[in-house]
Formats: C-alpha cells, sequence, structure tokens
C-alpha cells in the first residue's frame, strides 16, 4: 500500500499532505514512532515532510525558470539567425569569400564548382 502512487509526483505530494495533516491531528507532540528502524518525534517526522516539499518546490521554481528561459531563447534565435547571416556576410566581404582567413571563424572557403564531362569537352575543343 505505501509504494502504491510513488512513481507520480502529484501522489507522492497529495500523500504528504495527508500524512502531515494525519501526523499533526492523530500523534501527540511528544509521541515517539519508530520508523525505518530511527526514533522520530512527530515534530522530527513533520520536519522531514515539509523538507519534502520544499524539495518539490524548488523542483517546480527550476522547472519555471527553465521554461521562461526556453521561451525567450526561442524567441531570440531568429534574430540570433540573422546577426550571424549578417555577420558571415560581413567577414566574407572583408577578407574574400576563398580568404583562408575564415577558416578562423568557422567559414568554410567556397569552392569552385566542378565541371562537367561536357564543359570538360568544350574547353579541350577551344583549346
Amino acid at each position: 500500500m505505501a509504494k502504491r502512487g510513488m512513481g507520480n509526483p502529484g501522489a507522492i505530494q497529495s500523500r504528504i499532505a495527508v500524512l502531515k495533516e494525519g501526523t499533526q491531528t492523530c500523534l501527540a507532540a511528544d509521541a515517539t514512532l519508530v520508523v525505518a528502524g530511527e526514533a522520530l518525534t512527530a515534530a522530527q517526522i513533520q520536519s522531514r515532510l515539509r523538507g519534502a516539499d520544499a524539495l518539490r518546490d524548488a523542483v517546480d521554481a527550476a522547472r519555471i525558470a527553465l521554461q521562461t528561459a526556453l521561451q525567450t531563447y526561442q524567441a531570440a534565435v531568429p534574430g540570433i539567425r540573422l546577426f550571424i547571416k549578417n555577420y558571415e556576410a560581413s567577414l566574407r566581404s572583408r577578407f574574400g569569400v576563398d580568404s583562408s582567413e575564415l577558416r578562423a571563424f568557422g567559414i568554410n572557403i567556397a569552392k569552385p564548382r566542378r565541371r562537367t564531362v561536357a564543359e570538360v569537352a568544350v574547353s579541350v575543343a577551344r583549346a
């Protein structure tokens, strides 16, 4: 019975809430209960349950912060891509499209297109 629903975070939080309420209403403040071989007072049990709540609150806050940061980033991506495209164009303009200095920026140098067999035949015939 104790393991039922423990894989679901919502179920865990619900179970903690019920346990806190039961501990507060049914256990005397000076009562001691042995839990997994450890003697705990009602106050210590409540403290552990509140600690679990605090961990869940921290997870929820982190999740909200992550979602906010992802939304901000996703909204900025088109502008970032445009800046990168314009910056790379400016670098090509400054150094030249076939400059080896572009490699320092991670920009591949434009390779000449490979000629087809027909183009090679035409150039040989002209020569």
